[in-house]
């Protein structure tokens, strides 16, 4: 086996100044309780599994909190008083007992590390509430911020000439748009967009030399897409399905007589125990083989919140233009994705080639693994669901989206001349969103300060960068090869 080419993994040493910058920014950023039901309801989890080995959580202090308790302080953000006498409502009642409806492997992993904390000295869960929910936060919301920031500094290294075009993408990928704000809480949305940065450095790597395919790689990226889709129902295949076309996609890596199978077999030893896992476990709890939070008869207790219309899962729309209109409202509207994300507009400009990027750029088939992961990836949602994911910032299900558009944009950087200007003007827009966006906190529905006015800079650069590129397409000599200046 070659060795691996150290031009594509930087120093010990910057890494590690990256993740305990981030995770220090993260653990500032996490909070002492649950600030929503979709925090509520896995700390709930988490608490009946660690604390009373079981997956029902009618016992929990996050289920029924019934107000504050003497000495006790209470386990939901103080500052919502029905949050603290109700507690979440992400429940499912399976032979009349209530359980989480967010995905089970997770839980499982943060339970396990809970015990390791009681074994240590920590106190129950119920007596300390601060700690435990701090201590979460922490594990499921600021560890996931770290590690994904670190995948980021990876590809930013690679993807720019030097180290200050290196430091714009980095800000562009893991401090821009919605990561921070995702960081101060225990979710799904941190935990994939940290998995599916993984899954894009392996990815990467594996494309940038046909002739460099070290095994181990290849079984790093199938975790990183077993955990994906163990974490998320909806982003989890829609990665799957574009790793698929990626191999498809490098024919000389992937077809050679005797590789195809052994590059398939890393793909898959490294998935499938996250893959099998996660469907036991579902069986395990609900007796179903399929998403247990799609199934209607597990939300039709008394004071459900949920119907059967606004589950997600189906196709939720009366007719083709109304699933139009709120997919368009997902990404442009007043919890627009696009416009939450800083360069993310661009990324979507690169992959409809609206701005050029030369091929040779760009690694063998990311960009189309880009472009299937993100339109997959906003399809299951649009398709299947009609609330905006609920009270939330932005559409809470695309965060991990951001990462391949991104991926894409960052390719500007490196041009030089009004590409970079454009990516910088788009990444500062992006910080005061994402600055906003932490401050404010992920369960927040209300539109960010200045929202709007970044919604017309935003525009306004992608609308720049297309008459930017028609006119370089328009002075390009095609017999020298060479735009004319």
């Amino acid at each position: 086996m070659n060795d691996r080419p150290r031009s594509l993994y930087p120093s010990l040493k910057s890494i590690a100044i990256v993740f305990l910058g981030t995770f220090f920014v993260g653990g500032i950023l996490s909070h002492p309780y649950a600030g929503s039901w979709n925090d509520g309801s896995r700390l709930a989890s988490v608490e009946s599994v660690a604390e009373r080995n079981t997956w029902a959580m009618d016992d929990s202090m996050f289920v029924f909190p019934n107000g504050p308790k003497p000495g006790i302080p209470n386990p939901y953000d103080p500052r919502s008083e029905v949050l603290a006498k109700r507690g979440t409502l992400d429940l499912m009642q399976i032979d009349g007992k209530f359980y989480s409806d967010k995905s089970p492997l997770p839980t499982l992993v943060m339970a396990s590390l809970w015990k390791v904390f009681r074994y240590l000295g920590a106190a129950e869960a119920q007596l300390d509430p601060q700690f435990f929910c701090r201590t979460m936060n922490l594990l499921g919301g600021a560890f996931p911020l770290a590690l994904g920031a670190v995948a980021v500094w990876i590809l930013s290294l690679r993807f720019g000439g030097n180290f200050t075009q290196s430091i714009w993408i980095f800000l562009g990928g893991a401090v821009s748009g919605l990561p921070l704000a995702y960081s101060g809480f225990v979710n799904n949305h941190i935990l994939v967009w940290a998995e599916c940065a993984w899954l894009f450095v392996f990815l990467d790597g594996l494309s940038r030399s046909a002739s460099y395919y070290p095994f181990a790689d290849l079984v790093m990226a199938g975790c990183c897409l077993g955990m994906a889709y163990a974490t998320d129902s909806g982003i989890g295949p829609a990665l799957f399905v574009a790793v698929g076309i990626w191999m498809i996609w490098n024919p000389v890596a992937f077809w050679q007589p005797g590789i195809w199978f052994q590059r398939g077999l890393g793909l898959a030893i490294g998935g499938a125990p996250f893959v099998l896992a996660h469907h036991a476990l579902g069986f395990q709890i609900a007796g179903t083989l399929g998403p247990i939070n799609a199934n209607p008869s597990f939300f039709q207790w008394p004071g459900c919140p949920f119907t059967p219309e606004s589950l997600t899962g189906g196709f939720k729309h009366p007719h083709v233009g109304k699933f139009l209109l709120y997919t368009g409202d997902m990404l442009f509207g007043k919890k627009g994705f696009l416009f939450h994300t800083g360069v993310g507009l661009l990324g979507v400009l690169v992959l409809l080639r609206m701005v050029s990027i030369p091929s040779k750029n760009i690694p063998n088939g990311m960009r189309i693994a880009s472009g299937v992961a993100f339109a997959i990836g906003v399809l299951v949602y649009a398709l299947g669901s009609n609330n905006q994911s609920g009270l939330c910032r932005s559409v809470r299900w695309f965060v991990p989206l951001g990462i391949p558009l991104w991926y894409l944009a960052s390719f500007l950087v490196t041009e030089g001349g009004w590409k970079l200007r454009v990516y910088a003007i788009s990444v500062v827009i992006g910080l005061w969103v994402g600055v906003w966006a932490a401050c404010l906190g992920p369960w927040e529905g209300s539109v960010l300060q200045g929202y709007w006015v970044s919604v017309v800079l935003l525009a306004s650069c992608a609308g720049w960068a297309c008459f930017q590129n028609q006119k370089d397409l328009r002075n390009f000599d095609p017999i020298m090869g060479q735009t004319e200046r």
